[in-house]
């Protein structure tokens, strides 16, 4: 997890991504993101499909993608939607049955983007918890593309995005 996490984080900054929710399963992840400029979710999802298979063949001495699959996109775009999305994302760990609260499950936005959190910085230090998981049943990413200052209200070119999984 701790790779990936950092892989994430950097890619996040470096491509321009600002991050919502997130959740990190053995075999996939989901993201609740904003592109701050239209081409940020491609070239993130692109730059951490080769970054991390590119670790995980050196290290087990293997070739291939690490993810079965490309992402997909759809659209979020009312604000009923956007918490959808955001549950769908931070409950994943109990629906796979690793945890019954999803607050002990360090690898997650849960804690951070509830109302008592300390702030929305906390988000950002995710990377540095750790945790073990087991594998979850569905794969995802979500994305939205939110006009800047809007909350949670998405613009008309909003866009959830999934990917196939990763192999084990």
């Amino acid at each position: 997890y701790e790779v990936f996490a950092a892989l994430l984080r950097h890619t996040l900054e470096v491509v321009g991504l600002e991050l919502h929710a997130y959740v990190l399963m053995r075999n996939h992840f989901h993201l609740l993101v904003t592109p701050l400029e239209p081409t940020a979710l491609e070239r993130a999802m692109h730059r951490i499909d080769f970054q991390y298979a590119r670790y995980v063949n050196d290290r087990y001495e293997r070739t291939g993608p690490a993810f079965e699959g490309r992402y997909r996109c759809t659209g979020v775009d009312t604000e009923r939607y956007w918490f959808s999305c955001m549950r769908y994302v931070e409950l994943n760990p109990v629906r796979a049955g690793l945890v019954v609260d999803p607050g002990a499950f360090a690898w997650s936005s849960f804690c951070a983007s509830r109302p008592n959190a300390a702030s929305s910085s906390a988000l950002r230090a995710w990377a540095a918890v750790s945790c073990s998981a087991r594998s979850g049943a569905v794969s995802g990413v979500a994305a939205s593309w939110l006009a800047a200052g809007s909350g949670a209200r998405s613009s008309p070119n909003a866009t959830a995005s999934t990917p196939a999984g990763a192999r084990a």
